[in-house]
């Protein structure tokens, strides 16, 4: 090696990350989303050597039944144990809003919330400012709005990042009293811009006949309907934010059942981000006989195709869940799945399970006793963090 080419090399081993202490760069890696960080870790043996094994830490936000929102934190480190929660303190007029609840989704700091009585609300985590949204209505043909009747609705909240602005997405479905056929109207309402909401023109039609869900992946919505006159077969809107498009109708080819069955028998099912893929979760419960818990995924680069499996259950957890009457899900970023349990008979408590390592945690909420209404409950992952011991 000549001494220039010494001389360029001296140069590049000192302008490298790898000069820099190793307490400079732990602390930048703090400041990266957990999973990047996880993945850091990966791309080089030096790395592997030379970033100790991350440990992460999230907050999730819940409610339920009719009182505060809370929060609580855990860590990949905790096994088990028990979670203080912290009260968001909500007013009387702040709880009013939960009523008659149907459905929530988050983005960034910002919960959408959505009832029966057809109300948006947007509640900004970190200013505690309240959006109402406006109500909307179905008038096709001037004169003739007491034609229609508003069946069923639901909304969805999603980052545009082309605009860098959020957007709500509400799907809806109507009925003409008169001739006895069905619409199906999709709006969107950006915050801050829109004062009314705006119609969206496709070419794909829909008739969604009860919200159950919705998932923001990239800059795509994914908005989850039971199918008309069905109780257990689902359809997917997949909307691009950015375009403000729907740009196709993905039927759900697995087929659960959701009602109907004999008292001893329960369900309860979420669709959630897991591993950066759209993922059903459908727990079967047969009262002293079995539970299980299956996963479908969807996979775009197939076509789209689907990927269903089994989770492991452990004694444990499957007497747990078995006791629910209350239940909702969610999954943080590196691929675990949050179970809130909630029944008469128990305080609240919380399942993980990582998929893949394929074990269970197990958390007691602390402070939040067992409630005699166990309507809808809401859970989500809000804040997410790594950090690495010493």
């Amino acid at each position: 090696m000549d001494c220039a080419s010494k001389k360029l090399k001296k140069m590049d081993d000192a302008t490298s990350i790898a000069s820099l202490p190793q307490e400079i760069i732990l602390k930048f890696l703090t400041t990266l989303p957990p999973k990047s960080a996880l993945s850091l870790r990966c791309t080089s043996k030096f790395f592997h050597s030379f970033i100790p094994q991350p440990h992460f830490g999230f907050r999730i936000l819940f409610w339920v039944s009719s009182t505060n929102l809370y929060t609580v934190d855990y860590t990949t480190e905790e096994t088990h144990g028990r979670l203080q929660p912290t009260s968001l303190q909500c007013s009387a007029h702040e709880l009013r809003r939960f009523k008659r609840l149907i459905g929530s989704s988050f983005a960034d700091g910002k919960l959408c919330m959505f009832n029966r009585n057809g109300e948006t609300t947007i509640l900004d985590l970190s200013t505690r400012q309240h959006i109402s949204l406006p109500q909307t209505s179905f008038h096709p043909n001037p004169g003739c709005g007491e034609l229609w009747t508003k069946m069923f609705s639901g909304a969805a909240l999603g980052f545009d990042p082309v605009s860098k602005r959020y957007k709500v997405l509400k799907s809806e479905l109507y009925i003409n009293n008169l001739h006895h056929y069905y619409q199906g109207v999709l709006r969107v309402l950006t915050l801050g811009v829109d004062e009314s909401w705006r119609a969206v023109t496709t070419e794909n039609s829909f008739l969604p006949r009860r919200h159950i869900g919705s998932v923001q992946i990239g800059g795509i919505i994914y908005l989850m309907n039971f199918k008309i006159n069905s109780r257990d077969e689902q359809e997917i809107v997949v909307f691009d934010i950015g375009n403000e498009n729907l740009i196709r109708m993905i039927t759900f080819p697995y087929i659960f059942q959701h009602s109907g069955g004999p008292p001893t028998h329960s369900t309860h099912s979420s669709w959630v981000k897991l591993n950066g893929r759209l993922a059903y979760i459908f727990v079967d419960d047969v009262k002293g006989r079995t539970t299980q818990i299956f996963v479908c995924t969807l996979d775009e680069s197939m076509g789209p195709g689907w990927d269903k499996h089994e989770v492991p259950l452990t004694l444990e957890e499957a007497e747990i869940i078995s006791q629910a009457e209350s239940m909702s899900f969610t999954a943080n970023s590196i691929g675990e799945i949050v179970f809130l349990i909630q029944a008469r008979s128990m305080s609240p408590k919380i399942l993980i399970y990582a998929c893949g390592t394929q074990l269970w945690r197990k958390f007691e909420i602390n402070g939040c006793s067992p409630v005699e209404n166990l309507s809808r409950m809401i859970v989500h992952v809000i804040e997410e963090k790594v950090y690495f011991s010493e």
